[in-house]
């Protein structure tokens, strides 16, 4: 019936703003809150220090009576505030000892109003102060919560008041002033409007920044969902790239191998530049596939005991023929270094800088490989004579697909993955990298390693760890 609606709703939206309110209280209690309760109790320690000077000065001035009540309020507040301080630290009954500092901020404030003038008092403008630090640090239901029983504090404070229930305390400039009723309504009426008007305009600054963050949040992990993606698909897609090219490669060899009948010079040639475009096609598939497996976090590392010398032996060999026809001296000081290290990343991470160095040092220059040990460290340094990075690209050299605008750039092949494989594969080594360079007098990249590399956990959902090529040819 009609008549009874109302009385079977009012306790279902009771209990609706009562669960509200216990959802949004226990939100603030979450591990990502945290910050905003810390700057809450180091605001409340601030807030009481102000009030007691506030006390004191008034006290002495005769602005405001001495009155011992209010000390204890701020006694009161020093104890919630130091038992929430402690209650953060502990990581224990963070929102009971919360809500009791809350509930003590409000009392204080009526408090100190009420001792200072009540609906005359210089220290209205605090409640606005309390509100829109709740609004900064907590949420909008939190925030209507404390603004509604402030308001609620401060007209009991004024009603008891009139009614002579509680003792006023004018200051002593307004000692003959009086309020009646009227005027006691009225300024529980400017009340209202004032934190009213406050709680409305905090809650809807609070709202529209809580929806940008959510959206932004929502946003960032579409994001971070599709690189992944993307990253797994890169990973899959070159893996399963490099078994046609093998096969490319496996059938070249076997038909200079006459297996399928002699074969003349001129095909034996043709069979080399299909070779060497197979090879140079495989190297860049082994940097996308390690780029991409990098990016998902997987790159595969298999230690092994290996010679740094004996390293150093196999990479200048296969940066010989990049050399080609330059007249470029390759210089090598590596002494014999023990390590136990992923010999095809250290083979990966030294010809992409070598054959940046090749590539970007003209004829008649130096390219030069060492390394010497440092405690439980090999440092790599390979230095070139070449045109070097110039100041406003340096920031940038790690960049994959980006290639130094040296004013020259279509002069240099290559797609700009080099120093990026070496930045991913250093990285998952447990190592550094840095550089120095000098525009028109050559750069040096320092290649700091682990004499002993941990294994990196392997991800077979490329279908299986992908082997590293000896020889690669990239861009700086």
């Amino acid at each position: 019936m009609p008549s009874g609606a109302p009385a079977s709703e009012h306790p279902e939206s009771r209990r609706g703003w009562l669960h509200a309110v216990q959802e949004s209280i226990l939100e603030m209690g979450l591990p990502s809150r945290r910050a905003n309760l810390r700057w809450g109790v180091r605001s409340g320690y601030a807030v009481l220090l102000a009030f007691t000077l506030l006390a004191l000065v008034g006290e002495r001035t005769e602005m405001v009576p001495q009155r011992g009540g209010f000390y204890v309020l701020l006694a009161m507040k020093l104890a919630t505030n130091t038992a929430a301080w402690w209650s953060l630290r502990a990581d224990r009954q963070v929102m009971v000892w919360q809500t009791a500092n809350t509930l003590v901020d409000i009392l204080v404030l009526v408090g100190g109003v009420h001792m200072t003038g009540g609906a005359l008092s210089p220290l209205f403008a605090t409640y606005v102060l309390l509100i829109a630090i709740v609004a900064m640090l907590t949420n909008q239901v939190v925030t209507l919560t404390v603004a509604f029983w402030l308001f609620v504090a401060h007209s009991a404070a004024l009603v008891l008041g009139w009614a002579g229930v509680l003792e006023t305390f004018p200051p002593p400039m307004m000692e003959a002033y009086h309020l009646d009723g009227a005027q006691v309504g009225l300024a529980i009426g400017f009340a209202a409007f004032v934190l009213g008007v406050t709680a409305a305009f905090t809650t809807g600054l609070v709202v529209q920044r809580q929806r940008r963050e959510q959206k932004l949040a929502e946003r960032t992990a579409q994001l971070i969902e599709a690189n992944e993606q993307r990253s797994l698909f890169m990973a899959n897609v070159t893996h399963e790239l490099r078994t046609p090219i093998h096969g490319i490669c496996g059938v070249t060899d076997l038909l200079d191998a006459e297996i399928y009948g002699p074969i003349e010079d001129t095909q034996r040639e043709a069979h080399l530049a299909i070779r060497e475009s197979a090879k140079t096609l495989l190297r860049l598939v082994d940097d996308l596939l390690t780029l991409a497996r990098s990016e998902a976090g997987s790159l595969p590392i298999r230690p092994e005991p290996v010679d740094a010398a004996d390293v150093a032996d196999s990479v200048a060999a296969a940066v010989r023929w990049m050399i080609g026809t330059k007249e470029l001296e390759l210089e090598l000081e590596v002494p014999s270094i023990a390590m136990t290290i992923d010999r095809g990343r250290l083979v990966q991470v030294l010809v992409n800088l070598l054959s940046n160095a090749v590539k970007f040092t003209p004829d008649g220059g130096t390219v030069r490989l060492s390394a010497r040990a440092e405690d439980d460290q090999v440092v790599f340094a390979i230095s070139d004579s070449g045109i070097g990075i110039p100041e406003e690209e340096r920031a940038r050299v790690f960049d994959a697909f980006r290639q130094v605008e040296g004013g020259d750039e279509r002069t240099f092949g290559g797609v700009g993955l080099g120093l990026a494989i070496v930045q991913s594969v250093v990285d998952a080594l447990g190592g550094t990298v840095r550089f120095e360079s000098a525009l028109g007098e050559g750069t040096t990249f320092r290649v700091a390693l682990p004499r002993h590399a941990a294994p990196a956990p392997e991800d077979d959902a490329s279908g299986g760890g992908d082997e590293v090529s000896e020889v690669r040819a990239v861009s700086r």
